[in-house]
């Protein structure tokens, strides 16, 4: 009798043994599905951007000291190169350099109001997008960052250049305009 329970026993025991093995087969199936699919989720494909705003030779030469705005120069061609794929260690290294930016060797002239807020712009749409990419956010949106991020760049260069370009009426207003010497052609 004993021998007939040990068997019962056993037999409920190898029953439950394979159900189990079978459950545990069945979440790891649809664990893989669920990773396969967020991995599609993030995969990215990308509208093209413009061009980057082209500077004057004059403009270039005023800023070869500034070494992080190259190096941000150098990342946005890589950032905008890119068609598809993720983004997070590119714009981990734009937000990266663009605080070492506001640090860096910056020319006097550019240091000025429309400048600095296209800066902030910038850092901000870097902000959205890393926080897109780490939500993983629909590839629309993270598209529409990406196009803004990159114009809030080109913003960024044109007030970078009309800062540094030479205006007529600067020259003018410097004049002390209270002697009649002054105002004379030289």
């Amino acid at each position: 009798m004993n021998t007939m329970r040990f068997t019962k026993y056993l037999k409920l025991f190898f029953f439950m043994a394979i159900g189990l093995v079978l459950f545990a087969c069945g979440q790891e199936q649809s664990t893989e599905s669920t990773s396969e699919d967020s991995a599609q989720e993030t995969s990215y494909t990308y509208v093209p951007l413009d061009p980057i705003l082209k500077l004057d030779a004059q403009v270039e030469d005023s800023l070869k000291e500034w070494k992080s705005y190259w190096e941000l120069q150098r990342e946005m061609e890589r950032f905008r190169g890119v068609k598809s794929g993720d983004l997070s260690y590119i714009n981990e290294d734009l937000l990266r350099i663009q605080s070492e930016l506001i640090h860096d060797s910056i020319p006097e002239k550019v240091q000025n109001p429309a400048v600095k807020s296209r800066a902030l712009v910038f850092r901000t749409f870097a902000m959205k997008l890393k926080d897109q990419l780490e939500q993983r956010a629909p590839s629309a949106e993270v598209d529409t960052t990406r196009v803004k991020l990159f114009e809030s760049y080109n913003a960024f260069r044109f007030h970078i250049a009309d800062a540094l370009r030479e205006k007529v009426y600067e020259d003018f207003l410097k004049r002390d305009t209270t002697y009649l010497d002054s105002i004379l052609p030289e």
